[in-house]
């Protein structure tokens, strides 16, 4: 999987971009095996000062065959925020994976799953 590691307000160093570059690319046994040669992520980190404090933003825009991955977060730390942002692309690159692997044992536990609801009554007592 191609990452593109970019830093906005502040300069990215080298243990900070190993340390994205090895959660992004944990990442890619969630991706789905005909997704994997054109998938490519990019990340943007960002720091935001203000009067009070300071925070930073971490963004991760995964870009698949069928649609395109987005999660962001700020927190006050910025390996917090990675990692914050690094378990939303997780969750929804299962859903993803769900709904575009074409796997027949998946569609499978979805019918078996209606039919147990329409098998019940009004009240959801089993017929």
């Amino acid at each position: 999987m191609n990452i593109a590691i970019t830093g906005k307000n502040f300069e990215v160093d080298s243990e900070l971009e190993t340390y994205v570059s090895k959660k992004i690319n944990k990442l890619a046994k969630y991706v789905p095996k005909h997704a994997k040669k054109t998938a490519h992520a990019s990340v943007t980190l960002t720091q935001e000062k203000s009067k009070k404090k300071e925070s930073f933003q971490a963004e991760i825009i995964l870009v698949l065959p069928h649609g395109e991955l987005v999660a962001k977060d700020s927190t006050v730390n910025m390996y917090a925020a990675v990692d914050i942002v690094e378990a939303k692309i997780k969750n929804q690159l299962r859903k993803y994976k769900s709904t575009h692997s074409g796997r027949s044992s998946d569609k499978r536990e979805v019918l078996t799953r209606v039919r147990k609801i329409v098998d019940r009554d009004f009240w959801g007592r089993q017929n």
